[in-house]
């Protein structure tokens, strides 16, 4: 029998193979301006759906409509999100994470039907938390009676093929269009949730002050994009691949811990107030003490943020990783390059902070002006989405790209960037930015590595050498 090793390898070859075939096809039979139709009409069509399928109840950005459509889609990420954890976990699946474009997919095709075994069972999940109040006895018949209930079987076929869709729409823009697909809506459903913020503003203001309270929402979305396209620019060019210190690329990129410190934070402050709904004694005075707008609140949001930056920071960026991946041979002294790297990764963790604390102060003012809170994830998820798009348009004006490799930890794009300077004449990261701040948690959204079609096949062959090398030594460990 084959070993892992002699398997792996045997992906390498394919992956070379692959680069010069399927992922060839597509790229060459259109161009910029077809790719931009083809993305603007998915667009259209997503959009179409959210105004045409009645209103659900929630979406995948609480308060920004709930149409199924935005309901869709979450379940769709948390399908990619849940396979993810699954191969993390699982010892013969880890090397599919990171080895190379081939062994993505079988996880997408596993997050795919997840998908839609979600969608299905999405109706009897919701007949269970309406009923889950009345106590389990009453909560767990409620789920199964909702499978069988005619309304119940429509609109679970319903929201499975909302889901496909979805999924379908994004496949096509990912693959023939401008920008990741999934990425795309995520970005429409920020856009949503802006505009009905500012609305809410502009709304509850009166018309005396409507227009300064709308514009206090926009300019704290605007102030917060251009806060984290400044960090990420900066943190490329310091520690990325032709660094303009001169030092070796370390791989860092700011906010170290992307948009999941915040994600975290938010979770932590609103929990006394969760639980205080939910009728606990001991929690019903902590969520007096910590209610959104309060000085507790605000108190328990700076801890939770710094906590989540400091730990999210040192899982996805610690120096011993990175010393891997730019060590990656077998018996390698990693202790000078591990002792380098922790001077970097303090940099780059106080920026980190910084930069969250302009988030929270930027947020803060505009609830002070408008009244109603910034949305500080929908925020920098457009900006960062916006400016994948843009950058992904002007490399394709170029000329055309052919895409030969994924990469899914963000801390790789130094190392690629490294390859593809002495293998590419020309090269785009698609999605970074998007990446970078969704981390782990965002494998629906590779970075994927787009070259020229003359160097390709020697691209690919450059990065499976390098970055499979890396992800053995993390196998290793």
């Amino acid at each position: 029998m084959k070993t892992r090793v002699e398997l792996e390898m045997g992906e390498r070859r394919s992956d070379r193979v692959q680069a010069r075939g399927a992922f060839a096809a597509p790229a060459r039979a259109s161009g910029l301006a077809r790719r931009v139709l083809i993305s603007a009409g998915a667009a259209l069509a997503y959009l179409s759906l959210r105004r045409l399928v009645p209103d659900g109840g929630g979406a995948l950005f609480a308060g920004s409509g709930g149409p199924p459509v935005g309901v869709a889609l979450g379940v769709a990420l948390a399908a990619f999100q849940v396979v993810e954890l699954v191969a993390l976990a699982v010892p013969s699946l880890r090397w599919r994470r990171s080895g190379g474009p081939r062994g993505r997919v079988a996880l997408n095709r596993g997050a795919v039907a997840l998908a839609l075994v979600l969608a299905l069972l999405w109706p009897a999940l919701g007949a269970f938390v309406q009923a889950s109040d009345l106590g389990w006895a009453t909560a767990i018949p409620a789920g199964a009676a909702a499978l069988l209930t005619p309304t119940r079987v429509v609109a679970a076929l319903l929201h499975m093929l909302l889901v496909a869709l979805v999924l379908a729409l994004g496949a096509a823009v990912s693959r023939y269009g401008l920008g990741n697909g999934l990425s795309l809506f995520i970005g429409l459903e920020a856009a949503a949730m802006i505009a009905r913020r500012a609305e809410e503003a502009a709304t509850s203001a009166g018309a005396a002050l409507a227009l300064r309270c709308g514009a206090a929402v926009v300019l704290g979305v605007v102030g917060v994009g251009s806060l984290l396209l400044t960090t990420l620019r900066w943190s490329a060019r310091r520690f990325g691949a032709g660094a303009v210190s001169g030092s070796e690329p370390s791989g860092l990129l700011c906010p170290s811990a992307g948009v999941v410190a915040l994600q975290f934070a938010s979770f932590v402050s609103l929990l006394p107030a969760t639980l205080a709904n939910l009728g606990l004694a001991p929690a019903a005075v902590w969520g007096a003490a910590c209610a959104p707008g309060s000085t507790g609140y605000a108190s328990v949001l700076a801890a939770a943020t710094l906590v989540g930056a400091v730990a999210f920071s040192w899982l996805f960026y610690r120096p011993a990783l990175l010393a891997r991946l730019r060590l990656p041979e077998a018996g390698a002294d990693r202790s000078g390059a591990t002792s380098r790297l922790n001077h970097s990764f303090r940099l780059a963790l106080g920026v980190t902070l910084a930069f969250y604390a302009g988030c929270l102060l930027l947020q803060h003012a505009v609830t002070v002006v408008a009244k109603v809170g910034l949305p500080l994830l929908a925020s920098l998820l457009a900006a960062a989405i916006t400016a994948d798009l843009w950058l992904e348009g002007r490399a394709r004006a170029a000329g055309p790209l052919l895409k030969v490799w994924e990469l899914h930890q963000p801390y790789a794009q130094a190392v690629a960037r490294e390859v593809l300077l002495t293998s590419a004449r020309r090269f785009h990261l698609r999605a970074a930015n998007h990446r970078a701040l969704g981390l782990f948690f965002a494998p629906y959204a590779p970075i994927e590595v787009l070259v020229d079609e003359a160097s390709a096949a020697q691209a690919a062959q450059a990065l499976a050498q390098r970055l499979v090398a890396a992800h053995h030594a993390n196998l290793r460990r």
